[in-house]
């Protein structure tokens, strides 16, 4: 029941965070709390994964210790490619903005 709710849980919360990633980035919106709310994604999929390493360590069965690390896992894996691009966007999308203003 724990690793059903918890699945859904990191399901449902990277969803919404995919949604308003991809509202906000393109107009270099919401920069604080893109970023902010991936460092916590990938603070979470780390602490799960620890979790589970740490479950698995004592010898507890598959269906313990495995919830923990498949719930842990995505989120690492999906923040830690999405952070940099979405970085590397906000901080190309300020210097656009640097350079019209410039230009004016």
């Amino acid at each position: 029941m724990i690793a059903n709710i918890l699945g859904v849980s990191i399901g449902l919360f990277g969803g919404i965070w995919g949604t308003m990633t991809g509202v906000l980035a393109p107009k270099g919106r919401g920069r604080s709390f893109v970023l902010g709310a991936a460092k916590f994604f990938f603070t979470v999929g780390v602490v799960l994964l620890l979790a589970g390493g740490v479950a698995l360590l004592t010898g507890q069965p598959y269906h313990v210790w495995f919830p923990f690390f498949i719930c842990g896992f995505v989120p690492v894996v999906a923040v830690s490619y999405t952070y940099r691009i979405l970085k590397k966007r906000y901080t190309q999308l300020e210097l656009n903005k640097m350079y019209i203003d410039d230009m004016k």
